[in-house]
């Protein structure tokens, strides 16, 4: 709004065709948005975690394809005119249905935790949890003292600390008794 404003007003100035000026900004303004967004989805290696749906690349992929579809045939508008104009706003319409499909198809593909129980060793893969803090979830869960899991484990008070507290950071929990209840939640048990 602010560019278009200040077009109208003189203080930028534009080639002969001001409205394709305007098309040709929003274009590169969308661009820039989608690609500050999903880039980095794009290349990240996280798994889903703590219940958080993570859309899986491909669709990523489609979904940027649909962007660049339609801005392209937007930036026709010069040789096609409203017609080009028409294409892309249909397109842009179905590349926006695109993301609530992808998440109804993870949904599906992905059954919520009444469906499905892992074991803890799929668990622990899921979010990336080491050996070590196996041992050290399985003693938090049982209810055991930091003390008392460093002198049954033979580690030092702050090792078992500082497990716990990466234990927390990949899990997305705060506490003890959320470590536990996810646990419980995940695995069944």
């Amino acid at each position: 709004m602010i560019i278009t404003f200040l077009i109208h007003k003189g203080k930028i100035r534009t080639p002969a065709d001001p409205d394709l000026f305007i098309i040709q900004i929003l274009l590169l303004l969308n661009l820039v948005v989608h690609t500050l967004f999903f880039v980095p989805l794009l290349s990240s290696n996280k798994k889903e975690k703590g219940g958080a749906l993570f859309i899986h690349k491909k669709y990523l992929a489609l979904y940027l394809l649909g962007i660049l579809i339609y801005s392209a045939s937007l930036n026709f508008f010069y040789i096609f005119g409203y017609i080009s104009t028409c294409i892309s706003i249909i397109l842009l319409f179905g590349v926006n249905i695109l993301v609530p499909l992808f998440f109804q198809i993870e949904i599906k593909a992905n059954p919520t935790k009444e469906e499905k129980n892992i074991d803890f060793s799929t668990f622990c893969e899921l979010y990336e949890i080491s050996k070590r803090e196996a041992e050290i979830i399985l003693e938090i869960c049982t209810g055991k003292t930091n003390k008392a899991i460093s002198e049954k484990l033979f580690i030092t008070l702050q090792t078992v600390k500082d497990h716990t507290h990466r234990i927390y950071t990949k899990t997305g929990v705060k506490s003890r008794v959320q470590l536990a209840n996810l646990v419980r939640e995940k695995t069944g048990d």
